[in-house]
């Protein structure tokens, strides 16, 4: 069974996996496995964001199966409310300028997603299959089988000729990514199928939180979701940017196989446990990334702040860069190294976090 414990690890693991595919030493030269698809495709930094919004329905239906009350969906949507505005502001600096703001990101993106979860968990789970099957038809439908905005048939358009890019327009183009301008890749139109990723992590946690035995097809269900995305993909191809329906199938089968196989292979941390396979779990390393997962929205924050502060001092970038140049790495595999010493850097801070909140614990009376 998928406990906290489990949940903990795989979101620990995905900031681990953000901050690798974030932070390279060169936006140039990133190592080609951590690249993003320019347009149709999937790689390993595609699965990262998909793997957050699978994560967070997970999450609501562990959490939610506990309890429910009015008060608790009023508590969601204050929770809404906070990760809309804090991606207002983290969107808001280093200009600090509100005529270039930026309104779509990804904490904005959570935010609806997670919204729209919170509302919809109550439908019966047949109601729900059917939901995402309308809403990823229909999306292929729109996207796929009818002329962009500017006239262009589906296999000559590029980012900024869908109508997605046409619906992100209506922001203002001012308030879209600043790299693009005409479209943004956490924009209004794409946001809707990603709600899809976000309900099927809600139904693998409707299965995996169940008390009664599930039927034993559910266990192909995620095999099922990752042939139907391939199959899919030959209609409306494999787009992160687009959050294209085969995208949505597949990364959520991907990660839902993954997620079902975790149980069976990490134990739950006990003592005195003896196997080989149960040590390497209870490790120490482990913690720092249980402390992430536990803490991955205050850790996301923390990354991004980092990320903006390192591109105001680029002296000190490529001072590091170079002395990773200077040890005989090609500018690949430096722009990889500088991901790493990243990740690393994050991992030491969790770990000096949790040193510290063990050494102020309190000490229990008895």
């Amino acid at each position: 069974m998928l406990r906290w414990f489990h949940l903990d690890l795989a979101r620990g693991l995905t900031i681990l996996g953000m901050i690798l595919v974030n932070h390279p030493g060169s936006w140039s030269h990133i190592y080609p496995p951590l690249k993003h698809a320019a347009w149709h495709g999937l790689t390993f930094a595609d699965l990262v964001f998909p793997s957050f919004l699978f994560l967070m329905g997970t999450a609501v239906a562990a959490a939610h199966s506990l309890k429910d009350s009015p008060l608790l969906t009023l508590r969601s949507f204050r929770r809404f409310c906070l990760l809309f505005a804090l991606g207002l502001a983290l969107n808001f600096i280093p200009a600090m300028d509100f005529h270039s703001l930026r309104i779509p990101g990804v904490l904005q993106r959570i935010a609806v997603v997670y919204l729209a979860v919170i509302l919809l968990r109550k439908l019966p789970v047949p109601l729900l299959w059917i939901s995402i099957a309308v809403i990823l038809t229909g999306y292929t439908v729109l996207i796929v089988y009818t002329e962009g905005p500017t006239g262009l048939p589906f296999s000559e358009q590029r980012a900024a000729d869908t109508w997605a890019a046409f619906s992100d327009r209506l922001l203002g183009e001012q308030h879209l990514w600043r790299h693009s301008r005409t479209w943004d890749p956490e924009g209004v139109l794409t946001t809707v199928p990603s709600i899809c990723t976000g309900l099927l992590g809600y139904l693998a946690g409707r299965y995996f939180a169940s008390k009664e035995s599930p039927p034993p097809f559910y266990r192909l269900l995620p095999w099922f979701l990752i042939l139907l995305g391939a199959g899919w993909m030959h209609v409306f191809p494999f787009n992160k940017n687009l959050w294209s329906s085969s995208y949505v199938l597949a990364t959520a089968g991907l990660i839902w196989a993954l997620l079902q196989l975790v149980p069976q292979f990490v134990p739950e941390r006990q003592p005195n446990r003896q196997n080989r396979t149960d040590r390497f779990w209870q490790s120490p390393f482990w913690t720092p990334v249980l402390f992430m997962g536990r803490n991955s929205l205050i850790f996301y924050i923390c990354t991004v702040i980092w990320a903006k502060l390192d591109a105001g001092f680029p002296e000190f970038h490529k001072l590091i860069f170079d002395f990773l140049l200077g040890l005989g790495c090609s500018k690949v595999f430096a722009s990889l190294n500088w991901a790493l010493l990243n990740v690393g850097f994050w991992w030491m801070t969790a770990a000096l976090l949790v040193k510290f909140k063990q050494k102020n614990k309190p000490a229990s009376i008895g």
